[in-house]
């Protein structure tokens, strides 16, 4: 799994403490489910936007991005935008809990990858 840039486990553990709801939706991500529904990729959108900017009231990525460029003077880059943070967690969700969470199963359940952000494009 990748990582956030700059951002290390011990500052992800830190805002997690702050950011109390998101335990929730760990805790589903952390058994075999099946989708991520919009709420949960919002929580999880904000949780990241505080990593980023700890005192931060914007609930978008993308708003956050322009305000740590237009006020902070941090690179644009800092932040993924909102599109590529949500497929990231999806990937993220679909290959940390749905393949390797039944690696030792004999005859793990999957869904495809398509319902997790990818998109197949003839025999790719």
């Amino acid at each position: 799994m990748s990582a956030f840039r700059g951002k290390g486990k011990k500052f992800a553990w830190q805002t997690w403490n702050v950011c109390k709801e998101v335990t929730t939706i760990f805790t589903k991500l952390s058994q075999c489910v099946t989708a991520l529904d919009d709420a949960d990729l919002q929580s999880l959108e904000q949780f990241v936007v505080v990593m980023y900017d700890r005192f931060s009231a914007d609930t978008s990525v993308n708003y956050a991005r322009l305000n740590l460029f237009a006020h902070k003077q941090r690179p644009y880059d800092a932040i993924p935008p909102q599109f590529a943070l949500k497929l990231h967690l999806k990937h993220a969700a679909y290959q940390g809990r749905i393949i390797w969470g039944q690696a030792t199963l004999p005859q793990p359940v999957t869904k495809g990858p398509a319902d997790w952000g990818w998109s197949r494009r003839g025999d790719t």
